[in-house]
């Protein structure tokens, strides 16, 4: 039987590796978490093999070159994301609901987008 506890475990690992850089030593667990080749076996949802073997293979890259693509993803190299909002990454506050979510959702709704 699985735990509250385990999603939990889980939802942490995927919100550090959301958070924190590669080059972040925070990040540590989480990279080498999902590079067993049966971290699937300890993972509370069932993944597919194939998704597992794809997760575990995309790791195989040096830590520099998956800060690259870290930074691509999720602040973009040397530019502000698209207006009107920024990246919760650059927000003064440093948190995931800050000025830019604000901004963000004050545009959608002058918008009517959901």
């Amino acid at each position: 039987m699985i735990h509250f506890s385990h999603y939990a475990a889980a939802f942490n690992i995927l919100g550090t590796c959301y958070l924190f850089s590669p080059e972040d030593d925070a990040a540590d667990y989480a990279i080498h978490f999902f590079k067993l080749d049966d971290f699937a076996s300890q993972w509370p949802c069932k993944i597919s093999s194939q998704l597992s073997r794809r997760i575990t293979e995309s790791l195989k890259i040096d830590i520099a070159t998956l800060n690259t693509q870290w930074t691509a993803l999720f602040i973009r190299p040397n530019a502000l994301p698209a207006p009107p909002w920024g990246s919760v990454y650059l927000d003064p506050e440093g948190v995931l609901q800050g000025s830019s979510t604000a901004a963000l959702s004050d545009f959608l709704k002058r918008e009517r987008l959901t």
